[in-house]
């Protein structure tokens, strides 16, 4: 996972000292509507970031999108302090790497197990079955989460921990007039 994070590093700083200067230089009138349309998405995409970077990158790391796009894109974001793209992208390797680390030490002998090889075959097919469940549901929680976050921002809704302390504020007001 630290090979990863540096190499997802490297792109991000890669895009924001290269690929940046470059986009910003060309009109958007330059090429056309589709351009257009991509600086629309990248404007909403900065605004998130800028009003919750921690939460929108570790959504954007933990979606299923190539990592080249979410390196590179991510670089295009001038917002987005790289101290939290450094931590959000180690925070979401880790459980990744060692997912797929217990994974693949345990396809060798669920091989086995099915062939029938070992006294403890039985027990490293439990092993491989259960390790297995415990990836997928992570997996599944993680897609949940991220749908609902996403449709969070979406509606324009505040998370309930700001909704809680408008209410307090609105509150006080009230309270001092």
């Amino acid at each position: 996972s630290l090979g990863k994070t540096i190499g997802s590093c490297t792109a991000f700083a890669l895009s924001r000292l290269l690929l940046a200067p470059l986009l910003s230089r060309s009109p958007a009138t330059a090429a056309g509507p589709l351009r257009r349309r991509a600086d629309a998405m990248l404007t909403q995409l900065g605004g998130a970031v800028r009003d919750r970077p921690f939460r929108t990158v570790f959504l954007l790391r933990a979606a299923p999108l190539p990592i080249a796009l979410k390196n590179y894109g991510l670089g295009l974001m001038p917002s987005l302090p790289s101290l939290v793209f450094v931590l959000m992208t180690f925070a979401v390797n880790v459980p990744f790497s060692v997912a797929w680390a217990l994974t693949g030490s345990s396809a060798s002998s669920l091989q086995e197990a099915l062939q029938g090889g070992g006294a403890d075959s039985s027990g490293k097919l439990v092993t491989s079955a259960v390790t297995a469940l415990v990836l997928l549901g992570s997996l599944g929680y993680v897609g949940n989460f991220c749908r609902e976050q996403l449709r969070e921002m979406r509606s324009g809704a505040e998370p309930p921990e700001e909704r809680a302390a408008a209410a307090a504020a609105a509150a006080a007001a009230a309270a001092a007039a």
